[in-house]
């Protein structure tokens, strides 16, 4: 086994070390060989499929002939049916049932006896028709009288109580060679399901197999039905019952059969749990052959198209070094280095294309070293500008806080002075950490703050509404991101109106993601001005953080995965929405949720 694989390798290693023109002419031999090959199987090949093709026609020919013979089996079914539920007969068979004088009832059966003889005329598959009540009453009548065995007339009538008025039927036997079915007549006229006698039909099996024999098309075929008990009919009978239940574990086969061939198919039938087994002469379809030459020729044009095929696939193979260059380099394109390698492999060969692929991939090293030191630079810069930012905000803040708690001293109003103290020390606590990230409840809950000093402030000039989603408070956003928004809507807004002002501030998850708004209802802004916000050329007034300096922020940590809007009407106020990705927080200790 070692030797085989050591051959293998040697042979497989000295291939790929040949030059694209020696591989070339190596595989184009190799299948000017195999055509040859080919050319010998291919008679048995077309010979198997025309096997294949002949067992198609055969089943679905079978398939047509089992739906012809279900239609007249069920025709028998329905007319049971329409004479059960004729209402006429319900109430003819209810009032005999009631009739308790002799010379009455005789009278009575007598008149039904005409409606039965009226049916079995009517009936072409059924050659006689049994009434019975099971006790008193038993009429037959049709084109034959036929005496059915007490054992299977006794299981009818249990399988027709059983039933409860569903059809019901005994398929024929070497006792009784004839189809049996029928069903309970059951009182339905009011709903009492009332036992009024039992409807049998008698039908010859060969009838309806002959009525639709003309749907085999093939001459001199040979039909047999076989249920589990036996064999249901058989059209001369030449196979015994065993030899048939061995057709059934293949879906065709060709066998002898005193000195001659024959060709066997089979089909199931759902309904009666019947299986269709024909048997066709072999021999009757060598017709065909003599299309043989036609056949070949056919087959080589076929051979000679699959040859063209087979030669693509060979300078597939030869080419495929080129091909994953070519592929490699579109991954390079997308900026996937590591998977450009991947895709690229290792253990090049030694002609050509080994080494072009071996020097790409030495190229690709080089790249990714470079891509990494500048990386790098690129992600110290952007820690250096981001704390920078986030070092813009708490100065301001906190300047614009103690020139409130100053302005209240001088009132003298020290009670709200001492709880806006307190209320800024909180607030302090939560601006001041270090960490770049917090989640939406720690957010609520410096707005809390912040709120309460400015309410304090602003008194009846301002109105505070704060809604926060309980769902979205364990998601994280950026510290301090919205807090400056709120500040912005309280100087263009409470400071800008004469009247009172509302400013409502909204948190909550949509599709997964953490949508903040800021609405506030002071004077607005004009189109002209709100291009000048969104594109940020116009300078805040006051000492606020502008909004460039959120958009930064934000385009720092998120670069493309967020949205910033800014919408306005000169009148109608102002709305600041961010819509932030709502990363789940990790459990936490010291979280204050804001409620």
């Amino acid at each position: 086994m070692k030797q085989i694989s050591l051959i293998k390798n040697l042979f497989s290693n000295y291939i790929k070390n040949l030059t694209v023109y020696k591989k070339m002419l190596i595989m184009y031999s190799g299948i000017l060989g195999t055509l040859l090959v080919i050319s010998l199987i291919a008679v048995r090949i077309i010979l198997n499929m025309y096997d294949i093709k002949l067992y198609q026609t055969s089943i679905k020919e079978l398939g047509y002939y089992i739906d012809a013979m279900e239609t007249q089996l069920l025709d028998i079914e329905q007319r049971s049916y329409g004479i059960a539920m004729d209402y006429d007969m319900q109430r003819q068979l209810n009032e005999i049932m009631l009739i308790d004088d002799e010379q009455k009832y005789a009278y009575s059966i007598n008149n039904f006896r005409t409606r039965i003889i009226q049916e079995s005329i009517n009936a072409e598959l059924v050659i006689s028709i049994i009434y019975t009540d099971r006790k008193n009453a038993f009429y037959q009548n049709g084109k034959m009288h036929l005496s059915v065995p007490d054992d299977i007339y006794q299981e009818f009538l249990n399988k027709c109580s059983e039933a409860a008025g569903g059809y019901v039927y005994i398929e024929p036997s070497e006792q009784f060679p004839y189809l049996l079915s029928g069903r309970d007549i059951r009182h339905y006229l009011n709903a009492d399901l009332r036992y009024l006698g039992t409807l049998i039909f008698i039908s010859e099996i060969s009838d309806i197999v002959e009525r639709n024999k003309d749907v085999l098309k093939v001459d001199d075929t040979r039909l047999y039905i076989l249920s589990d008990d036996g064999i249901v009919y058989g059209d001369n009978v030449f196979v015994d019952e065993g030899f048939l239940r061995t057709v059934l574990d293949k879906e065709y086969d060709i066998v002898k059969i005193n000195k001659k061939k024959y060709f066997i198919c089979h089909a199931n039938s759902d309904k009666y749990s019947w299986d269709y087994i024909n048997i066709v002469p072999y021999d009757s379809t060598f017709m065909l052959s003599r299309m043989m030459p036609y056949l070949l020729i056919v087959g080589f044009i076929l051979l000679f198209a699959g040859t063209v095929m087979v030669i693509k696939k060979v300078a597939r193979y030869i080419t495929y070094p080129l091909d994953t260059l070519t592929d490699t380099m579109y991954i390079v394109e997308q900026g996937e280095f590591e998977r450009a390698k991947d895709y690229l492999g290792t253990g090049y060969s030694t002609d050509e294309l080994g080494m072009l692929q071996q020097n790409f991939a030495n190229m690709l090293e080089r790249i990714q070293e470079l891509i990494r030191e500048n990386y790098e630079k690129q992600i110290l810069l952007k820690d250096t500008m981001y704390q920078s930012l986030q070092a813009q905000i708490n100065p301001h803040f906190l300047y614009n806080t103690l020139n409130s708690v100053t302005w209240m001293i001088q009132a003298e109003r020290y009670q709200e002075a001492n709880q806006m103290v307190i209320s800024l020390g909180e607030l302090m606590r939560q601006a001041f950490s270090q960490e770049t990230m917090s989640t939406v409840a720690e957010e609520a809950d410096l707005l809390n703050n912040y709120i309460f000093i400015q309410h304090i402030r602003y008194e009846n000039r301002g109105r505070f509404v704060m809604e926060v989603e309980p769902e979205a408070e364990n998601r994280m956003i950026p510290r301090m991101i919205l807090q400056p928004i709120v500040e912005n809507a309280i100087y263009y807004g409470i400071d800008q109106s004469i009247s009172i002002c509302s400013i409502h501030i909204k948190i909550c998850l949509s599709n997964d993601m953490v949508v903040a708004e800021i609405t506030d209802d002071g004077p607005g802004m004009d189109t002209s001005v709100l291009d000048q916000v969104r594109t940020f050329t116009m300078k805040p007034r006051g000492n606020g953080i502008g909004l460039k300096n959120i958009y930064d922020r934000l385009e720092l940590l998120y670069k493309t995965d967020y949205q910033f809007h800014i919408n306005s009407k000169a009148g109608e106020g102002t709305t600041v929405t961010i819509v932030l990705p709502g990363t789940v927080a990790e459990q936490r200790n010291d979280i204050n949720i804001y409620s």
